[in-house]
C-alpha cells in the first residue's frame, strides 16, 4: 500500500468510533513511525480525551512535532478541556 499513513489514521478512528478501545488504537498508532498531523489529532481528541485521560492527551500533545501543535493539536486538547 504506497499511503499507508492514510490507512493507519482509519485504524486508529475505527478502534476508537466503535467502542472507544483507545488502548488498540494508542497500540495502532505506536506501531508506525510516520506519523502525520491528523494521526496525533485523532488520538488526542478521539482518544485520549473523549476517555477522559487529560494526562495522556497533554503527553501526546507534548511528544507531537512542533510544527503539528498549532493549529490542530492545540485545538483538541482545548476542545477536550471545554
Amino acid at each position: 500500500m504506497p499511503e499507508r499513513t492514510t490507512a493507519y489514521n482509519v485504524m486508529i478512528s475505527a478502534y476508537i468510533r466503535n467502542g472507544c478501545n483507545v488502548t488498540k488504537a494508542y497500540e495502532v498508532f505506536n506501531s508506525f513511525h510516520d506519523r502525520n498531523v491528523v494521526c496525533y489529532a485523532a488520538m488526542i481528541i478521539m482518544g485520549f480525551v473523549k476517555v477522559r485521560k487529560f494526562h495522556l492527551a497533554e503527553k501526546l500533545y507534548l511528544e507531537a512535532p512542533i510544527e503539528f501543535r498549532d493549529p490542530v493539536c492545540s485545538n483538541a486538547l482545548i476542545n477536550g478541556y471545554m
